[in-house]
């Protein structure tokens, strides 16, 4: 897997928080050129192609998070393509870890029946109990999206090893996911750092994103050893990548 012919674009919430992460990169811009609304363009597209979506992805998020929303983009060197697109919602702050309602209303998902919400949430809570046990961080990981060019090239692998080394940067925050099981999405999670907070229970049908997916946990360090040098290279690869601001 090349991570040499493509570059990523991060785009921060705002200048002060990509400072607090990126304190020591030189490639932070005050101006995100638009390229926020690119990337939903593209992950509105993949899904529509995909059959996730019937209508704008943006009508099923709580835009109330906007203020603590990441973006990672991969972009293709030669021709600036962008080849694929994946969202962070990082709470930071230890007292600021949102309820399990709001982290179902903020992922905009539209459950088959009351049962299915009922255990969902259930787990959902027990995730963020253990995390104010354990003093961590919570990224909430959403919106994969790859064009079909950037999956021939194994992006989405690249951009979920990102994800893992994004969590390490920003404090080896954990993390929860909505990962469809279409396509293999939850699978490449479950190699990445993705685990059952429960077994049996965390599959359900979404309706609004007509599949099925499963809700995991994910920890950047539960990850197979033999991934590590490439998730250091990621890392390192991130850290001089040019941030952009949205605010």
């Amino acid at each position: 897997m090349k991570i040499n012919n493509f570059e990523f674009l991060v785009i921060a919430p705002s200048g002060e928080q990509a400072r607090r992460y990126f304190q020591s990169n030189q490639n932070i811009v005050t101006k995100d050129g638009g390229l926020p609304i690119q990337a939903d363009k593209l992950r509105h597209q993949i899904f529509k192609e995909e059959g996730y979506v019937r209508d704008d992805p943006a009508s099923h998020h709580d835009t109330s998070a906007n203020d603590k929303t990441w973006q990672l983009v991969a972009i293709d060197k030669s021709s600036e393509e962008l080849l694929g697109c994946i969202r962070f919602i990082l709470f930071d702050q230890k007292n600021d870890i949102p309820e399990a309602d709001r982290i179902v209303k903020m992922c905009g998902i539209d459950f088959e029946d009351k049962k299915s919400r009922t255990n969902i949430v259930g787990l959902i809570k027990t995730h963020l109990s253990n995390l104010r046990k354990k003093n961590k961080s919570l990224m909430y990981v959403g919106g994969l999206a790859v064009n079909s060019k950037g999956k021939k090239l194994g992006y989405g692998a690249i951009l979920g090893l990102a994800t893992n080394a994004f969590m390490r940067i920003v404090g080896e925050a954990e993390g929860i996911t909505f990962a469809q099981d279409y396509q293999g999405g939850a699978s490449l999670f479950r190699r990445l750092g993705g685990y059952r907070i429960k077994e049996k229970l965390d599959s359900f049908y979404s309706k609004n994103h007509s599949c099925n997916a499963q809700l995991l946990g994910l920890d950047p360090l539960r990850i197979d050893a033999r991934l590590e040098s490439m998730i250091k290279a990621l890392e390192d690869k991130l850290r001089v990548s040019k941030v952009l601001t949205v605010s």
